[in-house]
């Protein structure tokens, strides 16, 4: 079966039931997996509203508002994640989420508040390179060599997907 026949059957099956939350999920990884941001984007949108605490709808959620350049969805995906996941040490992830898409639009003393914040929980390389990046771009280079901002969001990308891993291990995502 392609993945076009799959969103068919998954929304037929979603117009049957409009709150099945295995169709929504399948229905989101076909729009992903064809290069659909924007509605897979939706359909993670919809299966929050249906499950507001499923921490990988969450996750799905803020990962692709900031692929779609939905900046402010994912910023606040995140925030709901940094209140929902209990888990010990996981409010990191949460912010290198915020700060992945603050660096994406520009808004680099913002990622500076961020890593900031950040650095009182977490002083580990990626945190710390995030903190030095935006401080040369707010204070400038001065004479210390900044990390290029493509390795940084990099890092933050490579976190996230530690972050879902850590969940799939912890509850079975």
């Amino acid at each position: 079966m392609s993945r076009i026949e799959s969103i068919d059957w998954f929304s037929r099956a979603l117009g049957v039931r409009p709150e099945l939350p295995a169709a929504l999920r399948g229905m989101m990884e076909a729009y992903r997996l064809l290069g659909l941001v924007g509605d897979a984007q939706g359909a993670a949108a919809r299966l929050v509203e249906l499950q507001p605490d499923d921490i990988g709808a969450l996750l799905d959620l803020a990962d692709l508002s900031i692929v779609a350049q939905r900046f402010d969805d994912g910023v606040e995906a995140y925030e709901r994640l940094r209140r929902l996941d209990s888990e010990p040490g996981h409010e990191i992830f949460a912010l290198h989420g915020m700060m992945r898409a603050e660096v994406r639009r520009g808004r680099w003393r913002r990622v500076l508040d961020l890593a900031l914040e950040a650095t009182s929980i977490d002083r580990m390389p990626l945190t710390t390179d995030v903190l030095a990046l935006a401080g040369a771009r707010v204070f400038g280079a001065r004479n210390r060599p900044a990390p290029a901002p493509a390795a940084i969001e990099r890092g933050l990308e490579l976190s996230q997907a530690h972050h879902r891993e850590l969940h799939e291990e912890i509850v079975g995502l």
